[in-house]
């Protein structure tokens, strides 16, 4: 087990999508003057229950996050 500690970690590998190379600040900056966004952003200091999506912010980054109902989690990225 010590063995593998000492390996270096493997990169992860990412599909690449032509057009979405943009920055975060890029995508802060597209979240907000985004007025389609605007219900979201109302929605993430609101609780929710199990089974619907949660709306939350990462750094200054809209996210959608859910927990079905029976606990799984499900994190998506940015809710852009």
């Amino acid at each position: 087990m010590v063995e593998k500690e000492k390996q270096p970690v493997k990169p992860l590998k990412v599909t690449t999508i032509s057009g979405l190379d943009i920055g975060p600040e890029e995508i802060k900056e597209k979240q907000r003057s985004d007025t389609t966004l605007k219900k979201y952003w109302d929605l993430v200091s609101k609780p929710v229950s199990k089974g619907k999506p949660q709306f939350v912010v990462k750094k200054d980054i809209l996210y959608r996050k859910y927990t079905s109902k029976h606990g799984d989690k499900n994190s998506v990225g940015s809710a852009h």
